[in-house]
């Protein structure tokens, strides 16, 4: 892991009052699914380069 040695500094703030319309009026699909281990499980069928790691947040099965 790369790890920088000099100080950064944000060079905006923005606030996002409406996260949603962000994400549409930037052309982001966006999927809401009820089960995230379902469509987990698909990926890890896949050729698809994706990472799984932070499902130790997700409910339990």
């Amino acid at each position: 892991m790369d790890i920088s040695e000099t100080t950064q500094n944000p060079i905006a703030k923005f606030e996002v009052v409406d996260l949603f319309q962000e994400l549409f009026s930037r052309n982001v699909e966006l999927r809401v699914v009820n089960n995230l281990w379902d469509i987990g499980d698909k990926i890890q069928r896949t050729t698809f380069k994706w990472s799984m790691c932070r499902m130790g947040y997700a409910k339990e099965r």
